[in-house]
């Protein structure tokens, strides 16, 4: 499993920034409970996200607010780059996704996180299709 915080470069592309390995220790472990830190938060609501270029889409969340939900999408859909007011947080919890960014795709599979500031960005869905647990966190406009 792994985590992967995605933002933009100095040139403004949308990219992966950090890619966080996450032990995976199964259900049987012993010891202590393990946490690792990927991400943190400091001010409400989010910052503004970056200048971005793609279509806007407007998910309806004012600055603050938050919504949770579980996004279901069938196998081999393509989903065109676009940008959100909002910070994400997604986790893979059936089938694969590639996390399409200005500097290429990248792959998610089950148990994998992600961090995604509203930047430009696309997806499309394995074989198998996707089933992703997303937190919205409405941000401001730039």
């Amino acid at each position: 499993m792994r985590s992967l915080v995605a933002g933009t470069d100095e040139a403004g592309r949308s990219c992966i920034l950090q890619e966080v390995p996450i032990e995976e220790r199964g259900v049987e472990f012993k010891g202590p409970t393990f946490r690792q830190d990927v991400y943190a938060l400091r001010e409400n609501p989010p910052p503004p996200r970056p200048p971005a270029r793609s279509e806007h889409h407007d998910p309806g969340i004012a600055p603050g607010h938050a919504d949770f939900l579980v996004v279901q999408m069938p196998a081999r859909v393509e989903h065109p780059m676009y940008h959100t007011d909002t910070l994400n947080f997604h986790t893979i919890l059936a089938g694969s996704v590639e996390l399409v960014l200005d500097d290429g795709p990248h792959a998610l599979e089950v148990g994998d996180t992600l961090v995604l500031p509203g930047i430009d960005h696309g997806w499309r869905t394995g074989p198998k299709g996707l089933t992703m647990a997303v937190l919205l966190l409405g941000s401001a406009r730039p």
